[in-house]
């Protein structure tokens, strides 16, 4: 990578990481802003790359159905999970995907309709379950907080671990770890990746008591041992995003799947280990939280 390359990665990351990081922790309107936006193009781009493939997604009732599902999400979270038909309303456009295909008159109908179902389930969703993670409620608490502490923890481990991981890999990785899919990727990187990710989330431990919304209310958060338990599931479904992405782009024969942040490719290439990640740690929180 050469000067400028690496230049203009720094700064576009940079950029990037700092519209990320003030979009989630200002107020629940700006990470409610911020998510749509990531949802709108991610899921643009997703349906780009699979009509480069010969497929004619939907991107109207696609697009439509990622933002509403995350909105969902959002008003039922917001509202203290009182009332769960908001989360109901998606699968009236569900049906709706089906429907318009009648009227489009394009090859291939069902596998139409499967690229653009999949599209809401790959990208959409899993950015609404994220809701859960912001929205707390607890008994003593006058309805639900916005704590944006376990989500903004979420994405600096994943962070963390693409870092280490590719710094790891290009210094001592040796042993091929999923050739097939990714070539460039090495178990040297992926341990040295869970090990940093580890670490980070130590650092998140101790910090938690003092910047998180609750914690400064005196609630006591995740224990160490599970901090680093939620690096270790972060870690390892974050390696398995990249890889189902890469997997995507390889059946798709494209390099990167855009663009749109200078060194860095598409909001795919940015966003593919959050994808399985998220859910990931939604689950395991849910066994240690319940």
């Amino acid at each position: 990578m050469n000067l400028n390359n690496f230049t203009t990665r720094a700064l576009s990351g940079a950029i990037f990481v700092a519209i990320l990081v003030s979009g989630i922790i200002i107020g629940y309107e700006t990470f409610l802003l911020l998510m749509l936006i990531i949802i709108g193009l991610t899921l643009n781009e997703f349906y780009i790359n699979v009509k480069k493939g010969g497929i004619a997604p939907n991107f109207s009732f696609g697009l439509i159905a990622g933002l509403g599902t995350f909105i969902s999400f959002f008003i039922f979270a917001f509202g203290g999970y009182q009332d769960v038909v908001y989360l109901a309303f998606p699968l009236l456009i569900y049906v709706g995907i089906f429907i318009s295909e009648l009227f489009r008159d394009k090859p291939n109908p069902f596998l139409n309709v499967s690229m653009t179902l999949l599209g809401v389930f790959y990208i959409a969703l899993p950015f609404a379950i994220l809701n859960f993670l912001v929205f707390l409620q607890f008994s003593n608490l006058d309805g639900v907080i916005f704590d944006w502490y376990y989500i903004l923890a979420l994405f600096i481990l994943v962070w963390t671990n693409d870092t280490f991981a590719y710094l790891t890999g290009m210094a001592i990785g040796k042993h091929k770890f999923f050739e097939r899919i990714s070539p460039k990727k090495t178990w040297e990187g992926i341990i040295g990746g869970i090990f940093f990710t580890c670490a980070m989330s130590v650092g998140l431990y101790f910090l938690y008591p003092y910047i998180a919304p609750l914690g400064k209310l005196g609630f006591s958060g995740l224990t160490l041992t599970e901090w680093i338990g939620l690096a270790l599931v972060v870690s390892i479904f974050a390696d398995l995003g990249d890889l189902v992405e890469s997997m995507l782009k390889r059946s798709l024969n494209i390099k990167d799947s855009g663009n749109i942040i200078p060194g860095h490719g598409g909001m795919l290439d940015r966003f593919d280990a959050i994808l399985l990640a998220a859910p990931a740690a939604f689950v395991y929180l849910m066994f240690i939280i319940v």
